[in-house]
């Protein structure tokens, strides 16, 4: 807290607004997701995995997610998958190194 109590002052605000903008998507144009690992596996991030239409027209039939999230998070993800008629599963796993998978 400040000095004069305020605590908002403290709050390094311009330091999380850059960081909020180096993680958005256009800041790496030359990215384009998903990536085919081989033919028949592609790799994506999960804004990627919610785009229903984008993986219907990659003629993708099943989704595996690998990565820790909230029940109500991965409970919503999996209805919106297999509202399009996609397969999905969830493994609950570690983004870390060393994770053992």
């Amino acid at each position: 807290m400040s000095c004069d109590g305020n605590k908002s002052q403290d709050v390094p605000w311009a330091w999380v607004k850059r960081v909020r903008d180096l993680t958005k998507l256009e800041y790496y144009p030359d990215v384009s997701l998903p990536v085919e690992i081989l033919p028949w596996l592609l790799l994506s991030d999960e804004r990627t995995a919610q785009d229903t239409s984008k993986l219907k027209d990659l003629g993708v039939t099943h989704v595996l997610t690998m990565n820790g999230m909230p029940v109500a998070q991965r409970d919503w993800l999996k209805d919106k998958i297999q509202g399009a008629g996609i397969v999905h599963k969830y493994v609950s796993s570690e983004d870390s190194e060393g994770y053992d998978m």
